[in-house]
């Protein structure tokens, strides 16, 4: 007998979700990081703002309901994705095979009357390709092309960088404007133009503020010169053992002479006395990260890939009562 079909599972409330897909999340808890930091926010979110309530304090928009699937098979989960409107679809650690079923299941949903769409995946590089392949295969879109490839690392020890000039400290609220010009420009050349456009709603000052609130789960460091700032590194999406560091900026000006680099040792130093391990994504095209982050004592975990999708319609609204 073959293996059982897969089953797809929608949740509506985040904090259910994560409890039952959290055996799935620990089992490769790296790996799932941008899941755990996803599921986190959603959670504390519910918390305080319903689904359809206004995003923050000052962002009137409404909050669109997540896509919470979990894919089964003979009733044991098999993988695990989750969409926050207007973003792409995240994959969990599917095998190929499964992420192309879901791809060709979530296909067969669509209705123009719901209005969810689904612009792009981003998962493990042999499971994002799959599901796109499925899913323009499946009509639910009209094509689909590479988007950014990532490559994910680990480090439970960093090397410590003397000798580059200046030092650490935290973001304070008078560095908002600079932070707020920094993101902008980290996301313009971190990511490609459409993928912005999709997944990126307006920066609010609640965005800001969020990471100038430093805490345990999130914050923002500046590498301090005596000219100013001279870098930048964040830190978000703590999962039970470790911590992602995100948002590592170095204006065009400043580049080559270490900045990034010693606030990334320092930084990571400083996590580590409070976790096991930390992480960090890095973008294949660029070689120059890729080796600095290994010097220093990141290890590669695995590659991720992002697929934009052109020309599809929207999804059915696959939670309960959709």
């Amino acid at each position: 007998m073959g293996d059982p079909p897969l089953e797809l599972k929608f949740d509506d409330e985040p904090a259910r979700f994560l409890s039952l897909v959290r055996p799935v999340l620990l089992a490769r808890e790296v790996e799932h990081t941008l899941l755990w930091a996803i599921l986190g926010h959603l959670v504390r979110r519910a918390a305080v703002a319903p689904s359809g309530a206004p995003t923050t304090a000052t962002d009137p928009r409404p909050s669109p309901a997540p896509l919470l699937l979990r894919a089964e098979r003979g009733g044991e989960v098999a993988g695990v994705a989750v969409q926050t409107p207007p973003r792409q679809l995240v994959l969990g650690e599917f095998e190929p095979g499964d992420a192309a079923d879901v791809a060709r299941a979530l296909a067969a949903r669509r209705d123009r009357r719901a209005g969810q769409t689904l612009p792009g995946v981003l998962g493990p590089n042999e499971a994002a390709a799959a599901f796109a392949q499925a899913w323009v295969e499946a009509g639910g879109a009209g094509s689909a092309r590479p988007g950014m490839r990532q490559r994910l690392y680990q480090a439970s020890d960093v090397l410590e960088v003397l000798g580059t000039r200046g030092r650490m400290r935290m973001a304070r609220p008078a560095d908002g404007p600079l932070i707020a010009a920094w993101l902008d420009a980290f996301e313009a050349e971190a990511l490609p133009d459409e993928t912005r456009r999709s997944e990126r709603p307006a920066r609010t000052s609640d965005d800001i503020a969020a990471w100038l609130d430093a805490d345990e789960t999130s914050g923002l460091a500046l590498w301090e010169t005596p000219e100013g700032p001279a870098a930048m590194a964040g830190y978000t999406g703590p999962t039970p053992s470790g911590i992602r560091i995100s948002a590592v900026f170095t204006p065009p000006d400043k580049r080559r002479r270490g900045f990034a680099t010693a606030l990334v040792s320092w930084l990571s130093r400083r996590l580590l006395a409070r976790f096991e391990r930390v992480m960090l994504f890095t973008n294949l095209d660029n070689p120059t990260s890729n080796g600095i982050y290994r010097r220093i004592g990141y290890e590669p975990v695995r590659d991720v890939d992002a697929w934009v999708f052109e020309g599809g319609d929207a999804l059915d609204d696959p939670r309960p009562g959709g």
